[in-house]
């Protein structure tokens, strides 16, 4: 009788198997599956890429880091492998994204990864600069308008965040209720009030300190 071999697992089976079990959030079963497609394909990018993902969901960010750097190893330039070395070094979340977004500047999570970062430290220009970089790739993304809409709130820009705010909706209308919204409907009156109350100041300086009409 002759010797029968099993057959090697096939790379598209076992990938469909591991990410079903990631969106069940099954991470320690995706984890098995992603190292049976690893061993199988050594070097397999969706399958490193995959066990990060997976580690990290877990809360082991030694064994994430181990298989980050052989994905980097693989593909330096790979932009996943730079968001995900962002979540894992948060400090320095800047000096990861800013080369990766200049290889990649039509990625839009590098873009509203970096957007984030640039939000976190106090660059909000900047931060508006990605969003706005961001949405123009990818306009039907509510969180970034939101985002947005909050970033050009705390600057004054009243206009410019009510229409931020507005494709938020649009895109998202449960958002109308959202509690983030009553906190930035909210800020936006009374930053409304705060400006209409200068506004009458000054106006109001101003008669004030019109020379009077002198009769002849």
């Amino acid at each position: 009788m002759p010797f029968r071999t099993t057959p090697a697992p096939q790379r598209e089976s076992l990938q469909q198997l591991a990410q079903s079990q990631q969106a069940l959030g099954q991470w320690k079963q995706a984890v098995k599956s992603w190292q049976t497609l690893l061993k199988a394909f050594p070097g397999d990018v969706p399958a490193l890429l995959g066990l990060v993902r997976s580690y990290l969901q877990l809360g082991k960010r030694r064994a994430a880091q181990k298989y980050l750097s052989l994905l980097l190893q693989a593909e330096p330039q790979h932009p996943e492998a730079a968001l995900l070395s962002a979540e894992l070094q948060p400090q320095a979340a800047l000096e990861i994204l800013l080369p990766a977004v200049a290889v990649h500047p039509l990625h839009p999570e590098l873009l509203a990864a970096i957007a984030r970062a640039c939000g976190a430290a106090g660059r909000h220009e900047e931060a508006v600069f990605y969003w706005r970089q961001m949405l123009s790739l990818s306009p039907d993304q509510a969180q970034a308008w939101l985002a947005l809409a909050r970033l050009l709130l705390q600057q004054g820009e009243l206009a410019e965040a009510a229409e931020a705010f507005d494709k938020a909706v649009v895109c998202d209308p449960r958002l109308r209720n959202d509690a983030r919204w009553l906190d930035l409907d909210a800020g936006w009156q009374a930053l409304e009030q705060r400006l209409s109350a200068q506004a009458e100041q000054l106006e109001l300086s101003a008669l004030l300190n019109q020379p009077q009409n002198q009769e002849n």
